[in-house]
């Protein structure tokens, strides 16, 4: 697999342990976003109302998406099926804040609330921050949400997406797989992409 002769940090292998041992922690009706949604400023994810701003930035990403979806050849790139989501290897709200971090203009609620110049400005900070950080991932949308749910919806890191992928590899989740009818056919050309992103964000 793509993890052989690799080395994984301390911290890599601590939280790949502590997973396996609570592996049915987020198991169907336990998962705690089925017994008690949160919403609003009480969800994890609540960025202060700027729905909008986030969906309108969106909208500007349609080169990214199309530039992933065929870089991961059009499939999943853990079953080597049909794709429904691209996943942020990066997170998409960290790409955000640094957008706004690096052209020195506040978050607000709308494009509205910007200047044409100010926007336009935004839009190309936000696209070259994606570019920066490579390719999303594309994946069918049980695995996203498998991925998700192990991980937090919140405050996962690129290396917790290696992680998963091994955890994959070495047979973790086979149960699952079987229940909802996967087979894993790892992109491993994909996986070193990936892997190289890391190590350069690590190394910059």
């Amino acid at each position: 697999g793509w993890n052989k002769g690799k080395t994984f940090s301390e911290e890599s292998r601590r939280k790949m342990s502590i997973a396996k041992r609570s592996i049915n922690k987020w198991k169907g009706d336990d998962n705690p976003r089925h017994q008690k949604p949160l919403f609003g400023k009480d969800n994890g994810n609540w960025q202060g109302g700027i729905t909008d701003l986030y969906r309108a930035l969106r909208n500007e990403l349609g080169v990214w998406y199309s530039d992933s979806i065929k870089f991961c050849n059009y499939k999943c790139v853990i079953c080597g099926e049909h794709f429904e989501e691209v996943h942020h290897f990066y997170p998409y709200k960290n790409i955000m804040r640094e957008a706004f971090e690096n052209t020195n203009i506040d978050i607000r609620t709308s494009q509205q609330d910007y200047t044409e110049s100010e926007w336009e400005k935004i839009k190309k900070e936000f696209v070259d921050i994606h570019i920066k950080y490579g390719y999303g991932i594309c994946l069918s949308k049980k695995i996203h949400m498998l991925f998700h749910d192990k991980y937090s919806y919140h405050n996962c890191t690129p290396r917790d997406f290696l992680d998963f992928v091994y955890r994959l590899d070495c047979g973790e989740f086979d149960d699952w797989l079987i229940q909802n009818n996967i087979s894993i056919n790892i992109n491993y050309k994909y996986i070193e992409y990936l892997e190289n992103i890391l190590f350069a964000l690590n190394d910059a």
